[in-house]
């Protein structure tokens, strides 16, 4: 298949699942997204204040049980995805009993904070800026109708101002760079009141259809490997392989709908109703709502310099592209197929961020619906003054001015060890892990990095080892240590850190990889296959690294054998990514 050929094939399947999608008989969830108007305001749709159409009552926490269910009905959903045969036809193959085992399995929510620490790079320790903000928090939850949500701010090591986030337990997570552009407590009482208000309107809780599209992908991939399967026996003109995609192609399009902007109104309207219902406890709790307006300022600043950053999307194109060529013109059927279909996927996502735009509403919109907002409820307001001593007080305390220099000599240090300035970065790595320093998260892998830069992998270790120290060390901290383990030949104590880590942070799919490849390393093949399984049950999107890993593969190499479908190793796992576990089920 000639690259030209791919590109074109993929455009038209594009257009084809568009309209199939589009046009499809109504059924509850599309009749659901039907009623969404994408250009619609949020604050036409009430008279009044937003805070006042609350209703008043305790803050209801996420329903852990029903998603148990749900996540164990969705994996149930996929193990009986066999195109026309039953699950009992497969009683007897141990792959169908492993991936049985998956289903039932149930899953462990992590709580917010091990999830801001799964995902960020190191979180903040203060106890004079955790005190300072959870005060702000306390005077904006006195003024909610919704009462008794656990808020709890942790400040992370994050230096970009609109990285912001709220878990669904009211776990949030605030950029030390937002604290250090703040103006006022103003512009810090609008960003939580913001997050705070994602937590108390339950909007965690709603994303009940993108649970169910991603049911529906998982079942349609592994539909679609089972096709593959029979495809790679028969000839590339297998119809049931043609008929497996196009279910994934219609999957794929559901999942980039949701994400990319064919609804926006869905993400935009709950950003919506966090500005406004954020702006009204600020005004509540006697804050200027100048602060507002300039936090939206900011944003926009943010945004405008994230525009300007080399868009990654044209070089994936490219290399799946080249991937595509090259599997089609080896015969390579399931590479192939799965190049087509992520080439699909990038050309829908930019199809529907056309039609839709982005996926939230721009900083200028927001400040003008907010504009508006101010024109229709507030006219009469009289805003207090503004209120910046606090917060002056606050960044001019000890602890607090030394963290930010701190912090600020640790991005230095990254950044230059980055660019092969090794004396200033260990110049700035120094002073970063100084003192009180000593053990935080980010300064220590800030350092570690620039001992990388200088080939000392003793040294980086230890500096991974000091951050494991501290009060909240995050995931990458133990990934990379891990790494350096490995490397060094203290197999064992890498493996035994990994089994700590997964355990710690209720089994994240971004270590089912480096564990999978450290049990295959070590002959544990038992081991690697049952957690081959997992993972594909647990997240889709880790399954292709998953499999990998199962090949022999290390995390992050990349590919460069040139296979597609072939023996992988491992029993029944085979090398297809899609396939996997399940290609013992026809020999």
């Amino acid at each position: 298949m000639s690259s030209a050929r791919a590109t074109a094939c993929a455009a038209l399947l594009a257009a084809a699942l568009l309209a199939v999608f589009l046009l499809a008989a109504p059924t509850p969830a599309t009749a659901f997204l039907g009623d969404l108007d994408p250009f619609a305001d949020t604050l036409d749709e009430f008279d009044g204040k937003f805070v006042d159409t609350l209703e008043p009552g305790p803050w209801v926490p996420p329903l852990e049980r029903i998603m148990h269910e749900q996540n164990a009905r969705a994996r149930k959903d996929g193990a009986s995805a066999t195109f026309g045969r039953t699950q009992d036809d497969w009683t007897d193959n141990q792959a169908a009993e492993q991936l049985e085992t998956a289903a039932e399995e149930p899953v462990a929510l992590a709580d917010g904070l091990t999830l801001l620490r799964m995902d960020r790079p190191g979180l903040v320790e203060s106890p004079a800026l955790d005190a300072y903000l959870q005060g702000i928090v306390a005077r904006l939850q006195a003024q909610s109708p919704v009462t008794a949500a656990p808020i709890r701010v942790y400040v992370t090591s994050e230096n970009g101002y609109g990285q912001a986030g709220a878990m669904p337990d009211g776990a949030i997570g605030l950029p030390i760079a937002t604290l250090r552009q703040v103006d006022s407590e103003d512009e810090l009482a609008f960003v939580l009141a913001h997050e705070m208000a994602h937590v108390l309107l339950g909007h965690h809780d709603s994303d009940w259809f993108a649970d169910a599209r991603d049911s529906l992908v998982t079942t349609a991939e592994i539909g679609l490997g089972l096709a593959i399967a029979v495809g790679s026996q028969v000839g590339q003109g297998s119809e049931i392989a043609g008929e497996a995609l196009k279910i994934l192609m219609i999957a794929q399009g559901v999942m980039f709908a949701t994400d990319h902007g064919l609804f926006p109104s869905w993400n935009r309207e709950q950003e919506d109703e966090a500005d406004l219902l954020g702006f009204d406890l600020m005004i509540r709790a006697g804050y200027n709502f100048q602060g507002a307006f300039d936090v939206m300022a900011k944003l926009e600043r943010w945004e405008a310099e994230l525009a300007a950053r080399p868009d990654p999307r044209q070089a994936k194109l490219e290399e799946l592209d080249r991937q595509i060529a090259q599997s089609g013109s080896s015969g390579q059927f399931s590479e192939a197929i799965q190049g087509v279909v992520a080439r699909v996927s990038i050309d829908i996502g930019e199809a529907l961020e056309d039609i839709g735009g982005e996926d939230h509403r721009s900083a200028t919109d927001r400040f003008d619906s907010l504009s508006s907002y101010v024109d229709r409820e507030y006219g009469d307001h009289v805003p207090p003054a503004s209120r910046s001593h606090e917060l002056t007080e606050v960044r001019k305390s000890t602890e607090v001015a030394t963290l930010f220099e701190a912090y600020r000599d640790a991005d230095r240090a990254y950044a230059d060890a980055e660019a092969g300035k090794l004396a200033s970065a260990e110049a700035a790595a120094r002073r970063a892990t100084g003192g009180a320093m000593s053990h935080h998260a980010w300064p220590r892998y800030a350092f570690h990095k620039t001992r990388l830069a200088q080939g000392n992998l003793d040294k980086a270790a230890q500096n991974l080892e000091l951050a494991l120290r501290g009060e909240r060390p995050t995931l990458v901290v133990y990934k990379e240590l891990a790494d350096l383990y490995w490397r060094d030949g203290r197999q064992a104590e890498s493996l035994a850190l990994l089994l700590r880590a997964h355990e710690q942070f209720s089994r994240p799919p971004a270590l089912y990889a480096d564990l999978i490849y450290r049990y295959q390393q070590s002959g544990r093949t038992q081991e690697a296959n049952a957690l081959v399984l997992e993972c594909r049950y647990r997240d889709r999107k880790a399954g292709k690294v998953c499999q990998s890993a199962a090949e022999g593969r290390a995390p992050g190499e990349p590919d460069t054998s040139g296979g597609g479908a072939g023996g992988g190793g491992l029993g029944t796992i085979g090398a297809d990514p899609i396939t996997g576990a399940l290609e013992g089920l026809f020999k």
